[in-house]
């Protein structure tokens, strides 16, 4: 054999195991990105409870994890949302779109596209006043700019007042029960707000004069 035909021999054995070793170190590579891509799923997946009660009593998560519950006081009451947790500082846990955790965390509702009284914890019972959690339902979606859509239950508003509207409201054949015993003339129970600045349109008379006419 000649000493060309053993070089060659030689080159193609060294250039196996180089693609051995190359193949090798590929498939630890993939291999290991898999499984962080896992480990990534598996963390960026929310943690499930049937209840927000059950949610709250819990003390293992950890800041910036997410949850979601089935329901607020039991499971599909209409009242399932999402939540990510998150150290108190300046938020004040309120026990509807903020809620304090035994772990000393708050999980923080976040909902973009429409909400309902039963997420805040609306009980419908005929005996709470549903109205403070209306409210403050009312508030997250003004802030977040979100319709409330709740077409349907029976809801009873108490002693609360000033709830402000500045969202696009869906009642459907839901029933709300105002106490009137607590009403008062200079507080009224809902006070619908435009989202917009106000125009003054006095000084438009083609504007004013299309107004009246319609």
């Amino acid at each position: 054999m000649s000493d060309h035909s053993t070089s060659c021999r030689l080159s193609r054995r060294g250039a196996m195991a180089s693609i051995g070793a190359a193949g090798m170190a590929l498939v630890h590579y993939t291999s290991s990105s898999l499984a962080q891509g896992a480990d990534m799923e598996t963390q960026t997946s929310p943690a499930r409870y049937l209840t927000a009660q059950l949610m709250q009593a819990q003390a293992t998560q950890k800041e910036g994890e997410w949850l979601e519950t089935s329901g607020f006081h039991a499971p599909g009451d209409g009242g399932g949302a999402l939540y990510q947790l998150q150290k108190p500082e300046d938020r004040k846990a309120n026990g509807a779109d903020t809620i304090a955790l035994k772990n000393g965390l708050v999980a923080v509702l976040h909902e973009s596209e429409a909400i309902n009284y039963r997420m805040f914890g609306a009980v419908s019972d005929g005996k709470s006043d549903d109205g403070v959690q209306m409210k403050l339902a009312h508030d997250y979606a003004n802030q977040h700019q979100v319709p409330v859509v709740n077409p349907a239950g029976e809801f009873w508003v108490r002693k609360t007042t000033g709830i402000v509207i500045k969202t696009n409201v869906h009642w459907g054949k839901a029933i709300i029960h105002i106490d009137e015993r607590h009403n008062s003339r200079r507080t009224p129970r809902f006070i619908v707000q435009n989202d917009e600045p106000t125009v003054d349109l006095s000084t438009n008379e083609k504007v004013k004069k299309a107004l009246i006419a319609k």
